[in-house]
């Protein structure tokens, strides 16, 4: 079939092989009752002509406490390192601070609303470090690396130190959610220190 950018449905019906074959080299579009209907477009001209799209949040407060989270993690790099060396960590330590330190601030309660909400909350899903087209680990991964990550005295440590003069008073005042000590307290507690 030769190029034709626009088709009618009949002609959609009639020649569904080829106009499939033509859509390989280039997006058809095919109309319904003389207006745009849809579009039929490889995978791969898709992803040749589409531009990532990067989320930027500037002005929300939890920008400016991931810029403060990332400085004081980046200043105990060493440490964190080799805290998620003997915790055997399968994703990096860093976005799993980030997403213990999303369920202190907005209250959520358990690891599977955790990742739900990284999973579906734009904003989460910056905060913690992953692309809009980076797929989201397994809520069992996800899980287990949590697990380890809390039972690490030296991860818990640095999370607590990274929070401490973070700014988190305008969170808290728009959400009406204080950031839960008493949650980061216990974590403490029982994570186990290196011998």
């Amino acid at each position: 079939m030769s190029r034709k950018p626009n088709i009618g449905i009949r002609e959609l019906k009639e020649n569904l092989s080829a106009v499939v074959d033509s859509a390989w080299e280039h997006p058809v579009s095919v109309h319904r009752y003389g207006s745009p209907w849809v579009w039929i477009v490889s995978h791969e001209v898709w992803s040749r002509n589409t531009r990532r799209v990067e989320f930027n949040p500037a002005g929300h407060p939890l920008a400016a406490l991931r810029e403060h989270l990332d400085r004081a993690v980046a200043a105990s790099q060493p440490r964190l390192h080799a805290a998620a060396i003997r915790a055997m960590l399968r994703i990096e330590a860093q976005p799993l601070l980030r997403a213990l330190a999303i369920q202190l601030l907005y209250g959520v309660e358990t690891e599977a609303g955790l990742h739900e909400q990284i999973s579906c909350n734009l904003l989460f899903r910056w905060f913690v470090g992953l692309s809009l087209d980076q797929e989201i680990w397994s809520p069992h991964e996800f899980g287990q690396a949590l697990e380890r990550v809390l039972a690490s005295a030296d991860m818990i440590d640095i999370l607590a130190q990274s929070l401490d003069g973070a700014p988190v008073a305008p969170i808290e005042q728009a959400t009406g959610i204080a950031l839960n000590r008493a949650l980061l307290q216990a974590w403490r507690a029982r994570a186990i220190r290196p011998e």
